[in-house]
């Protein structure tokens, strides 16, 4: 039963003004579960708490979290964090990402003592929606690899198996490949440099590991769209379909194909220049090759150090490095790296 403040004058607060509008509703643990208003929920499955009078909610079943902030009257994002868990195969809770207002992402992990702890370090590394993931590779389907847990629970609600990595591009990770041996899996980068970038890391890190890999770009997206733009804009689940089963596989050309390498150069400088303010034109141009370089070692026989020197704090030296990362393949970042340690990634 849920017991409002009482008194001429009191407030309501905002997680007991959302329950009231919501039916099955019970204590669970630090919060309360409801039936989800997005779905013909039979089992309670959206989790709700509250944080420093903000509304965490999340539905289990994959509900999309817009839809889920609109039916609960909590649209306009100014008093709602969504919330994304990150389990293991069991379903055991591991971390959770929490969306801010503003689109503003940070990951935290439970603590014995009850409660979250903004800090994941030394926390299990997984892929979002694993024990589906695992279910989905037993059963023979295709795996989706989007960029983020929104477009992966928008695919799940659509009846497809999608997963990603905490973080957003140029934050996949060898351990989360491991997860999809012998998966036959499809990458669906967005439509922009960073997209593209994180879809080749993706599709490299999995080479023998899973069946197949396939990166299929999505025709008719505006700039930084991605597969929940691409649904909304009326295409359907078989037209993805349909684009899936023609693609080549990752690595192989098709008849014809050719890519432009002058535009795609183009295209990662633009994107550098947004993000990074170089003394001049010449810098922005030699970052872009040295990205371009890093996709083709195996041709080098040694290769140039590309470094961002300034002794002024805050110039933006972390933030060149943070946009290098999402551009390259297999990034590793390093502080006071041993030469063995570097001689051992380098093999790897």
């Amino acid at each position: 039963m849920l017991h409002r403040p009482s008194g001429k004058g009191a407030a309501v607060s905002a997680l007991a003004a959302v329950l009231e509008k919501l039916e099955g509703v019970r204590r669970s643990g630090e919060g309360y579960v409801a039936k989800c208003p997005c779905h013909d929920d039979k089992r309670p499955s959206l989790s709700l708490t509250e944080k420093d009078g903000k509304v965490l909610a999340h539905c289990h079943a994959g509900c999309d979290q817009r839809a889920v902030a609109d039916a609960l009257g909590l649209s306009d994002r100014s008093t709602v964090d969504l919330h994304y868990d990150y389990v293991d195969p069991d379903g055991v809770l591991l971390s959770r990402v929490v969306r801010k207002p503003g689109k503003k992402f940070r990951q935290c992990r439970p603590v014995l003592a009850g409660g979250w702890s903004w800090s994941v370090k030394g926390v299990q590394q997984v892929p979002y929606r694993l024990p589906q993931v695992l279910k989905a590779i037993e059963d023979g389907e295709t795996i989706f690899i989007v960029e983020g847990e929104k477009d992966a629970d928008n695919l799940a609600r659509h009846g497809l198996v999608a997963t990603c990595n905490a973080g957003g591009a140029g934050k996949w990770k060898e351990c989360h490949a491991k997860w999809l041996k012998d998966a036959n899996v499809t990458v669906l980068p967005d439509n922009d440099a960073p997209g593209r970038a994180h879809s080749e890391q993706v599709a490299r890190s999995l080479q023998g590991i899973v069946s197949t890999v396939k990166v299929v770009e999505l025709p008719g997206l505006r700039e930084k769209g991605d597969v929940s733009d691409w649904l909304a804009q009326g295409h359907t689940v078989e037209e993805l379909k349909q684009m899936v089963q023609s693609a080549p596989e990752w690595g192989m050309k098709a008849a014809g194909e050719k890519i432009d390498g002058a535009r795609l150069l183009e295209e990662v400088e633009d994107f550098l220049g947004r993000f990074v303010a170089y003394p001049n034109d010449h810098g922005r141009i030699a970052h872009a090759l040295w990205i371009a370089h890093a996709h083709m070692m195996d041709c080098w026989e040694s290769t140039p150090r590309f470094a961002f020197l300034s002794p002024e704090p805050g110039s933006g030296k972390t933030r060149a490095l943070e946009i290098t990362e999402t551009l390259v393949p297999r990034p590793v970042e390093a502080v006071n790296a041993t030469p063995a340690y570097l001689f051992r990634k380098v093999s790897d």
